[in-house]
């Protein structure tokens, strides 16, 4: 971003919930190896969370916009990576 800092964080992280379904093709290359919406226990997703925002965060501006497309059933995971935050 030749050191701008962004001013919108629109994103749409792993949705950590265990989906199996037909598997994803990148052109004519099957694209394989380990499911990264697998949900892997609520400390696992927080963690994950918590340190997905922190490294985005830091490329924004203060209090920037965040919108974040996520699995309903992880709301609180999410609450839980952003809480303490300003």
């Amino acid at each position: 971003m030749d050191d701008h800092e962004a001013q919108l964080l629109a994103t749409r992280p792993p949705y950590l919930v265990d989906y199996r379904g037909t598997p994803m093709k990148a052109g004519d290359i099957q694209v394989a190896g380990e499911h990264r919406d697998d949900h892997k226990g609520d400390d696992n997703g927080l963690a994950f969370f918590t340190v997905f925002l922190r490294l985005a965060l830091a490329h924004c501006v203060d209090r920037v916009a965040v919108y974040q497309w996520h699995a309903h059933r992880r709301q609180a995971l999410l609450d839980g990576a952003g809480a303490g935050w300003p």
